[in-house]
């Protein structure tokens, strides 16, 4: 009698034991699925990003051509001032 017990209670912490490492194994493969599908998401996102946002780089050489012209401007209007004025 005591051994049928025994035998039941082992029997029931082994399902158990076992339901539980399934548990933990579909929780890794769901986690390693997600990260390969965030890593694809942000090769992606990589491939992407210099189509759609300007770099620093871009920027500032576009903002230094617009300084250029904008200090042309400047200087050929104090040259016309000059001109104009006695």
């Amino acid at each position: 009698m005591n051994q049928d017990i025994i035998n039941v209670l082992l029997g029931v912490m082994a399902a158990t034991g076992g339901w539980v490492l399934r548990v933990i194994w579909q929780a890794m493969r769901d986690l390693q699925d997600s990260d390969r599908r965030l890593t694809e998401n942000l090769a992606e996102l990589r491939e992407h990003l210099p189509q759609t946002y300007v770099t620093k780089e871009e920027f500032v050489r576009a903002l230094q051509r617009i300084e250029e012209k904008l200090d042309l401007i400047f200087q050929e209007l104090q040259r016309k001032q000059n001109r104009t004025t006695p």
